[in-house]
């Protein structure tokens, strides 16, 4: 019951992600004025930029292949949505990254724990094969071949707190399309309405 809750849960905010993704690039306006006058990278921005990306980069492939270390019958199934979301991630995630030099600090907060719940979501999400037992793929590194007996709890736990890892994930990708301009540092917004005064300017 638990299960079939989260997983309706997963679709709605999964759905949440494609309509605000669907409305930000409907915005085509805004994205325009921000190219015109893009605030300028410091030396600070560029480092937090380049970590992010790398920390990015090396979460999504450690991830893929963690999982991959243990295929089963979930990974058959469930192999192509599971590569969705790494496509969602990673172009969320670039795209909020370019959004660095605009935001306040915080903002790169939530990219490492959105890159987070993503490892967790993956490593923990429990496989069975034909064999019996049920694989876990975060101790695979470790003990390779490992499995629980299917009587035991813990197989249930770990993806109970994969998918819960999941839901969370959706919820930070939320975070990161709708508060990348109600965390715009007030510089920015100073800067906008600057340009807005300009325009009316010259153009009224």
């Amino acid at each position: 019951m638990i299960t079939i809750f989260l997983l309706f849960v997963g679709a709605v905010l999964l759905i949440i992600v494609v309509i605000i993704g669907v409305f930000l690039m409907s915005r085509g306006q805004v994205d325009v004025n921000e190219a015109k006058m893009p605030l300028p990278n410091t030396d600070e921005d560029k480092f937090v930029q380049t970590l992010l990306r790398s920390v990015l980069i090396v979460t999504v492939i450690l991830s893929f292949i963690i999982r991959i270390m243990t295929p089963g019958w979930i990974l058959i199934i469930f192999g192509i949505p599971l590569l969705i979301i790494v496509g969602l991630h990673t172009g969320i995630l670039n795209w909020a990254i370019k959004k660095i030099p605009a935001t306040k600090p915080i903002f790169p907060y939530l990219m490492i724990v959105s890159n987070l719940f993503f490892f967790l979501g993956f490593v923990l999400q429990g496989d069975y094969g034909d064999s019996p037992g049920v694989y876990i793929p975060i101790f695979f590194p470790f003990i390779s071949g490992v499995s629980f007996p299917s009587v035991s709890k813990w197989p249930g736990i770990f993806s109970q707190i994969s998918m819960g890892c999941f839901i969370a994930l959706l919820l930070s990708w939320i975070l990161l399309l709708t508060l990348s301009n109600s965390l715009l540092k007030k510089e920015r917004l100073v800067e906008v309405a600057d340009m807005d005064k300009d325009y009316e300017r010259n153009h009224g």
